[in-house]
């Protein structure tokens, strides 16, 4: 086995999606329950946005390409 699939075997892929639970509106506290634990060496894909939905409306972004759970 090669030394990549070695390292690989152990490891998760592991997705943190964008909902209400999830996101954090202009602060980030230090006593907040963690979202997700990872272990060291995961893989992680964090699902993001920048904006209210009122403002991403107001700038033009269709909303149709606004998350619904960002709503």
């Amino acid at each position: 086995m090669c030394l990549f699939a070695t390292i690989l075997a152990g490891q998760e892929v592991k997705k943190l999606k964008l909902t209400p639970e999830t996101v954090a509106w202009g602060y980030y506290s230090a006593t907040a329950k963690p979202a997700m634990r990872i272990q060291s060496g995961d893989t992680l894909e964090i699902e993001t946005c920048s904006g209210n939905p009122d403002r991403l409306l107001a700038m033009g972004v269709p909303a149709d390409q606004i998350p619904a759970a960002l709503r």
